[in-house]
């Protein structure tokens, strides 16, 4: 199950960053594009330490670039003028239906990988 959320983690997290690089102010690149940057290196470097073996490293890198996603919502979230701020100020039920929605789809996610994972023949 960590394997097959893992993959898809990195796959989400791609998409992601690939599509950031697409969405530019006036000046063009932001210090937000710094964050896609590192997201990139640390989960990189998170699946290149889970071929290894080296679980510390992979730990540590895929705890990184979560934080990171994480840090950036905020930041991106908090700025004065981004829609994300409009909306919550101007609408705040659709920001709790979509933190509900993604809620809900990752449970099922979660639960769906439970219900169909293996049991070790003991």
């Amino acid at each position: 199950m960590h394997r097959i959320l893992g993959f898809t983690w990195v796959a989400a997290m791609a998409l992601t960053i690939g599509s950031s690089f697409g969405i530019r102010g006036d000046g063009g690149f932001s210090w937000l594009h710094g964050l896609s940057v590192f997201t990139t290196l640390t989960v990189t470097l998170g699946v290149v330490n889970a071929i290894r073996h080296n679980y510390r490293g992979h730990l540590f890198n895929m705890v990184g670039s979560y934080l990171g996603t994480l840090t950036a919502f905020v930041f991106a979230a908090a700025a004065p003028g981004r829609l994300i701020r409009q909306v919550s100020t101007y609408d705040p039920g659709s920001i709790v239906l979509a933190g509900a929605l993604v809620l809900a789809t990752s449970a099922a996610f979660v639960l769906t990988l439970l219900r169909t994972a293996r049991v070790p023949a003991s």
